[in-house]
């Protein structure tokens, strides 16, 4: 399983449910996406596209193969998990989503609003 921290957040957040998840038989991993915690800024600008592909690239480094992959993840980290699952559904590769209080991508820092198919009154909320 992959676990998605939220805006502002960062890996640790997931670490009270990882040895929950290991001690049921699951594989986890929680990481600090691009700017977050420990990882290095990222290409900018940041979108749930680009978060999305950072997390995929992340998987089959990992050498995820085989196995169905879960992805979860909270608030703005829900957001990229659809967008991971939207991207890459075709792949056989995501077997699940765990979406924990989920955001819409109007509401990721602006991100994707140009193209996120959101109703015309959130998008004009976009910046």
């Amino acid at each position: 399983m992959l676990l998605e921290h939220g805006i502002g957040g960062n890996s640790l957040d997931n670490s009270y449910i990882q040895p929950i998840l290991s001690a049921a038989g699951y594989k986890s991993c929680s990481y600090d996406r691009a700017g977050y915690s420990y990882s290095a800024a990222g290409p900018y600008p940041r979108s749930f596209r680009n978060e999305a592909s950072d997390a995929h690239a992340l998987v089959k480094a990992l050498g995820h193969a085989g196995d169905m992959l879960v992805h979860g993840g909270h608030s703005t980290g829900a957001g990229i998990v659809r967008t991971h699952y939207g991207m890459y559904k075709d792949g056989g590769m995501i077997a699940g989503l765990v979406l924990n209080d989920p955001i819409g991508p109007e509401r990721h820092y602006g991100m994707d609003c140009a193209t996120a198919k959101v109703r015309p009154a959130a998008r004009a909320r976009c910046r």
